[in-house]
């Protein structure tokens, strides 16, 4: 097989990450293809907003999460959906997602994942500079918004997460809350601003202007 053939890659799907994988791989010169079924970044990333989160560090697995599972499994509209001749075989699965929501393994997770995620948006940026696609990039925070005091004090362990693994943070009242989204809903109390680490690419247009406001 010739040289240049064995040096030729395809990447399979053209949203972000396989954007990004086929780039790095150009760069270390590589002859990319990229395969793609429909528009470049219309696929699974599209469904998260088309963000990169440097600090999601909370597991999926929380203490507590699978008490939530019977409600899930009785709403249609819920997150959750089984197959129930499937549970046998999916059996050990959940007892180890079970497991994997104890105190001392979420945070071994959120530590593990800390390292994984947080220098993604570093990376980033020479690929896009050298894209000319500065405009279309956005840092911005996250903002988490309660209906109450109580629901805020539930997350308060994926808080903890975020600032023992080196996600700075804010917390507001509902008044500097409506100063910050005055078009939030009135029921809205207290709020968090985390994970000022986020960027927000936007495919193919111009951004459109936001009320957010960032602290860096």
């Amino acid at each position: 097989m010739p040289a240049v053939a064995a040096r030729q890659v395809g990447v399979i799907g053209a949203g972000m990450v396989g954007v990004c994988a086929a780039s790095w791989l150009q760069r270390d010169g590589y002859s990319v293809f990229l395969v793609e079924a429909a528009e470049p970044g219309r696929g699974a990333f599209f469904g998260n907003a088309g963000c990169f989160n440097g600090s999601s560090v909370t597991p999926v697995a929380m203490p507590g999460a699978v008490w939530n599972v019977p409600r899930w499994l009785l709403d249609p509209l819920g997150p959750l959906s089984l197959r129930w001749t499937y549970l046998p075989a999916i059996t050990p699965w959940l007892l180890r997602f079970i497991r994997a929501g104890m105190p001392d393994k979420v945070r071994e997770t959120a530590r593990a994942l800390r390292p994984l995620v947080g220098p993604t948006l570093e990376m980033l940026k020479p690929l896009v500079s050298a894209a000319g696609a500065e405009d279309l990039v956005h840092r911005l925070g996250h903002l988490y918004v309660y209906r109450s005091a109580e629901s805020l004090e539930k997350d308060r362990l994926a808080w903890d997460l975020r600032r023992e693994n080196g996600v700075e943070t804010d917390e507001f009242d509902a008044d500097e809350l409506r100063q910050l989204e005055p078009a939030l809903s009135r029921e809205s109390e207290p709020s968090r601003a985390g994970g000022r680490e986020r960027i927000e690419v936007r495919f193919g247009r111009r951004p459109v202007p936001r009320a957010r406001r960032e602290r860096s």
